[in-house]
């Protein structure tokens, strides 16, 4: 655990966090996935805090992080899964492409179908 950076601050900081009891796997995959305690603290903040940590590294992984979350917010899509949440960002949906898409006549869109545009090649 110590090559991975798991020490008593980081066990502290998650457990503050909520996350308490948890195996010497599952520290060391949060530790390597950049899930520590600000992480969660953020998360939390912007309205996710899940109670399997494992969601948490599979968002980290794939670049879900409170600034992307309050970007899809202030384009209108403020109740997203952290699993829609996820497909978007991997399908690569921002704020600016949904402003793109909602200029171009297509009103507001479900977060599905700005991806299928995404997809299919609008620019």
């Amino acid at each position: 655990m110590r090559d991975h950076g798991v020490d008593p601050e980081f066990i502290a900081s998650l457990d503050s966090a909520g996350y308490k009891n948890l195996g010497a796997e599952d520290l060391v995959r949060l530790r390597d996935h950049g899930v520590g305690g600000d992480y969660i603290a953020d998360m939390k903040e912007a309205g996710y805090a899940p109670s399997n940590p494992e969601e948490l590294v599979e968002s980290r992984d794939h670049g879900v992080d409170p600034s992307y979350i309050r970007s899809l917010k202030e384009a209108g899509y403020d109740r997203l899964s952290l699993q829609e949440l996820r497909r978007a960002r991997d399908h690569g949906v921002t704020r600016g492409f949904i402003q793109r898409v909602k200029a171009r006549g297509y009103g507001a869109p479900s977060i599905d179908e700005v991806i299928r545009l995404r997809d299919r090649g609008l620019e």
